[in-house]
């Protein structure tokens, strides 16, 4: 029997985790009126029928931060259900490029860089929660092995 495939339009999303140097991870929060708006993210945003999750991850961090990243290894990848649509969303190991380190709130209502215990003060959409939920864990190894 073929599994219930949901009709709802699935838009694919990519993240960016940011890490600096001392470990901790950048997140911003959404604009309000926007989807989920006021909530807290690891920044990113839609990918592009034309792009790869990389490029729209340099694009998008561009846009919303004023900044570029170096886009490293993919972390987790998860599909989440919205009673309105459907995501399919990648989390993607970062690091600001060496010469980009003044971050802008361009497209963000603010953003932080918090440690990864930190997390549980901050509310961010159902579908990070699993990847949340591991990388408190301590799962990834931010400064050390992991590709950061």
């Amino acid at each position: 029997m073929e599994k219930y495939r949901s009709q709802k339009r699935l838009i694919r999303v990519a993240a960016a985790v940011i890490v600096n140097d001392e470990g901790q991870v950048l997140i911003t929060r959404r604009p309000e009126g926007s989807h989920l708006g006021g909530l807290w993210e690891f920044p990113g945003g839609k990918i592009k029928d034309s792009e790869t999750p990389q490029m729209a991850l340099q694009r998008e961090i561009k846009e919303e931060l004023d900044v570029e990243v170096d886009v490293r290894q993919l972390l987790w990848r998860e599909q989440f259900e919205y009673p309105e649509k459907r995501i399919d969303i990648f989390f993607y190991a970062c690091r600001l490029k060496s010469a980009a380190r003044q971050i802008k709130a361009l497209e963000v209502d603010a953003f932080r860089w918090i440690n990864p215990d930190q997390l549980d003060a901050f509310q961010f959409p159902p579908a990070d929660e699993h990847f949340i939920a591991r990388l408190k864990k301590g799962a990834f190894d931010l400064i050390n092995g992991s590709g950061f």
